[in-house]
């Protein structure tokens, strides 16, 4: 009986799974170039419209302030993560943050 419970305890022992090291983690999408926020640079020279989809597209809040030599009103509130815009003939031609 003795060598039944020990032979029933090694065996129920075979029966755990072995503990392999796990491949590393991936990247994180946080990471990943494609997924990066644009710079405000990268805005310059796009036509006003794409640059509106693409900063809609990375989630960035921004305004226009100057098309064809027009001031716009804006507020004075200082939003490090907002892009202004300045538009000369649909295009943009400057772009600050704030």
């Amino acid at each position: 009986m003795k060598a039944s419970l020990l032979l029933l305890t090694l065996l129920a022992a075979a029966c755990q799974p072995k503990n392999t090291p796990q491949p590393p983690p991936p990247e994180s999408a946080e990471k990943q170039p494609s997924d990066a926020v644009p710079t405000p640079e990268s805005f310059v020279g796009l036509t006003l419209q794409e640059a509106e989809a693409k900063a809609k597209e990375a989630d960035l809040p921004h305004r226009v302030v100057r098309n064809d030599g027009e001031d716009f009103p804006v507020t004075r509130d200082y939003r490090p993560e907002r892009l202004n815009f300045t538009v000369e003939k649909g295009v943009v031609t400057k772009v600050t943050t704030g």
